[in-house]
């Protein structure tokens, strides 16, 4: 699973990735 449009900010995708498999989402 990915936040917002990873596509344009692809750093965040690192932080998103982490912060969602935290929550119990599937990065």
């Amino acid at each position: 699973g990915a936040g917002p449009s990873l596509s344009s900010n692809r750093s965040r995708s690192c932080r998103w990735a982490k912060h969602r498999a935290a929550s119990g989402y599937s990065a």
